[in-house]
């Protein structure tokens, strides 16, 4: 089975699974190691993600996303790479390797057992398919394949046949078997953001652009940088207080805080000066300026847990693709400490308002609103609800949920209007089929 990535992270990683393999044979459980090699490869290749860091969401990740988009032609046999994920992530628990911020490897397994019952759809579906992997296909259907290439100049010259071979076919045949990925500008007609299988819109140097221009990627590689070498945490994998302290008052953490509260008094920003720095908190978790971007940092391993340290990861991205898929799993990480303050519902609702039409003039605050209330009304009709207790309900939400990821570059500010981004355009899919996941 060839790899589309580069070989240096499956190098990189040789040892840790020759550790798995014979752990796996000391337990009994099965483990495909070439497999695993692949699915390490693929997800260190294309999101920059460590071979022990497996967040919330990973998992549906690599099977229904990175697989079928960059993975082999050939899709794997999905039973036998479900049991090998199980195998190698309580291998990497029961040893002490996993990262901090790491779910659990029960709920792991759960994640990838309903992702597999998709990942064959998922892997058939060309629109799903990038670049390299569309012209591979190309390349077995002219009759020519890497698979027994014995030399690099072998390998390099089949290559060149196959690119040749693509050239020489029309634009519009190129277009057509090339995803809309790869082409967003000839993309006219594909279904909007409500199409359950609508695959990324936008290119991976447009997303990475808006991740590494954002405010909040700012932050969170300034906390990177911060905690550099090592800093201390508690038990449960948080900053201890007084360190937590010396970040909040490094990080300049008070303006944000100060325009939350704000938002939550409703007093407008004229907060007394000896109010000012973190309020009484028994840990750093209650410090939700410092956690939104320490929890939203853990999930893009951009810091990692060592023992009771935490250190800042060893590089930060560098390609396009990099850049996107640690945005895309920072915001995943930012949505899962934001919805004990709104549900990740709402901020679906506002990206799809904002970018349902890219052509329809931007969308004020108060049209968001009008909007979801037309929804939130049609959900309740012969229930409960009423007009005058819900529509305060949804202006609430909807303004905690703009100030919340106003600094994501998620959508872009037009005077007092919103329009959309290719980051939230795309964004919206990924947060959607994470949702459904979670729900199936």
């Amino acid at each position: 089975m060839a790899s589309l990535g580069n070989n240096e992270s499956m190098d990189e990683n040789e040892l840790l699974l020759r550790h798995a393999q014979r752990w796996a044979s000391g337990h009994g459980r099965p483990f495909d190691r070439e497999l695993i090699a692949l699915a390490l490869d693929l997800r260190s290749t294309h999101d920059g993600l460590a071979a022990n860091l497996w967040p919330a969401g990973s998992a549906v990740h690599l099977m229904l996303e990175r697989w079928p988009a960059h993975g082999p032609v050939e899709p794997p046999d999905v039973m036998a790479l479900t049991d090998s994920l199980d195998t190698f992530w309580r291998f990497l628990r029961s040893t002490g390797r996993m990262a901090g911020a790491s779910e659990e490897p029960a709920q792991l397994r759960k994640e990838a057992g309903k992702a597999a019952k998709q990942m064959p759809e998922a892997c058939a579906d060309r629109s799903r398919w990038g670049s390299a992997k569309s012209l591979l296909s190309f390349g077995a259907e002219v009759g020519i394949s890497l698979d027994d290439a014995q030399t690099t100049e072998e390998l390099q010259e089949r290559l060149d046949r196959i690119t040749d071979a693509w050239n020489d076919l029309p634009q519009d045949e190129r277009i057509r078997r090339t995803p809309a990925l790869d082409h967003p500008q000839e993309a006219e007609g594909i279904a909007g953001p409500d199409d359950d299988d609508l695959p990324p819109l936008h290119s991976e140097a447009e997303i990475g652009a808006l991740v590494r221009g954002s405010a909040f990627t700012a932050k969170l590689l300034a906390l990177r940088e911060w905690v550099g070498d090592g800093r201390e945490i508690t038990a449960t994998e948080v900053l201890r207080p007084s360190v937590a302290r010396q970040a909040y008052a490094d990080l300049d953490l008070w303006a944000w805080e100060r325009a939350s509260l704000a938002l939550d008094s409703r007093l407008g920003p004229a907060i007394p000066d000896e109010a000012m720095g973190p309020r009484s908190w028994r840990s750093a978790r209650d410090c939700f300026a410092l956690d939104r971007l320490w929890q939203s940092a853990l999930h893009a391993g951009l810091v990692q847990i060592q023992g009771r340290r935490a250190e800042a990861s060893p590089r930060i991205p560098e390609t396009d693709s990099e850049w996107a898929g640690m945005g895309l799993m920072s915001l995943l990480g930012l949505v899962g400490r934001t919805d004990e303050l709104i549900d990740a519902e709402v901020l679906l609702t506002v990206l799809a308002a904002v970018g349902s039409e890219p052509d329809r003039e931007p969308m004020s605050g108060q049209a968001i609103k009008d909007w979801l209330w037309t929804l939130t009304e049609a959900e309740a009709e012969g229930g409960p609800e009423d007009p005058e207790r819900l529509h305060p309900m949804v202006d609430a939400a909807i303004e905690r949920c703009l100030f919340l990821f106003d600094d994501c570059n998620l959508w872009r500010h037009v005077g007092s209007r919103l329009a959309p981004t290719a980051l939230g355009t795309d964004y919206a899919l990924v947060l959607h089929r994470s949702l459904e996941a979670e729900e199936s």
